[in-house]
């Protein structure tokens, strides 16, 4: 495999005329670029609100929907305490998340596999080797001496600006698109209850087809939970109800 330059967006913003107009101000007598930091703050805003709409795509498109947290904290690499969430199978690429209620009994993490669709794959292939890398710059620019700031952004994929995202987050991007194309505003919660449903509805025949057994559904394990649980605590949030289309209470009852 040819080796992969990860300074690539950083060289072309320096080898092109316009891009230098935009992020450099001026030069230092021994040639050192002088940057404009309120246009890299700008930039790095822009690109944390651009990795916030890529983790709502993983969440909706990923297969059954984490829970927040194991999106929000889902690593680049390995480090000390914690393996990293991105690996490649072949051809394809997977995140692989933790689930950690469970740890107090088993003594260590349930990991999760969700194989990315074919979109969220090629874009988090340009943050891992292009955008993050042209960040980490950015922040030793903007944030020089905040070691814990560039720690983030070379070990985690999801960051906004100095800080990791929330569910909260998470949830206020899921409900802005979907009150936009649905008319209800969704969140993490209520999404993990909305998605359960729909699977039950439009993809039944695909379990039945797989010869899986009941208390084998990939798509509840996924989601961190066994198919009893499933059926007794999701796809029926009583609280949600009364927000949803008349025409979908019944199918969902």
């Amino acid at each position: 495999m040819d080796q992969i330059n990860c300074r690539a967006f950083f060289d072309k913003v320096m080898e092109t005329p316009h891009l230098q107009n935009e992020f450099i101000t001026t030069y230092l007598a021994n040639g050192q670029p002088v940057f404009d930091t309120a246009r890299l703050q700008i930039w790095l805003q822009h690109y944390s609100k651009a990795l916030l709409v890529l983790m709502a795509a993983v969440n909706a498109l990923a297969g059954s929907p984490s829970q927040g947290t194991e999106l929000t904290f889902l690593q680049l690499q390995n480090t000390p305490y914690q393996s990293r969430g991105i690996y490649a199978i072949g051809h394809r690429m997977a995140i692989t998340v933790q689930y950690s209620k469970k740890s107090a009994t088993t003594g260590c993490n349930s990991l999760i596999p969700h194989a990315l669709d074919a979109f969220c794959q090629e874009i988090i292939k340009v943050v891992v080797f292009r955008t993050h890398p042209f960040a980490q710059q950015i922040v030793k620019i903007l944030y020089p001496g905040r070691d814990d700031i560039l720690n983030l952004w070379n070990n985690y994929l999801f960051v906004n600006k100095d800080c990791l995202f929330t569910t909260e987050d998470l949830s206020g991007i899921l409900e802005t698109v979907s009150l936009k194309t649905m008319g209800i505003p969704v969140g993490v919660r209520e999404y993990r209850h909305i998605q359960v449903f729909i699977r039950w509805t439009h993809c039944s025949t695909m379990w039945s087809s797989l010869g899986l057994r009941d208390e084998d559904s990939t798509a509840a394990l996924q989601a961190g939970h066994q198919l009893e649980t499933e059926e007794q605590l999701y796809g029926m949030s009583g609280s949600y109800l009364g927000q949803i289309p008349e025409y979908l209470v019944e199918p969902l009852l």
